[in-house]
């Protein structure tokens, strides 16, 4: 079964989207890959204000 979703711009809604095509419910449910969405986005933000990602480029 497909969940629609929206998020506003500059959330994780990408990250969202691929968590929830790749990951199958079940065994995963539609809060646990949220909350995934949530820490995936987070530490995405903290490698981006810390500027790692200009630095391996």
């Amino acid at each position: 079964m497909a969940v629609a979703f929206s998020s506003p711009p500059g959330s994780c809604g990408r990250i969202l989207d691929e968590i929830f095509a790749g990951l199958p419910t079940p065994p995963f449910s539609v809060e646990e890959k949220e909350q995934l969405a949530k820490n995936v986005y987070a530490h995405v933000w903290q490698q981006a204000v810390r500027g790692d990602f200009s630095a391996a480029a």
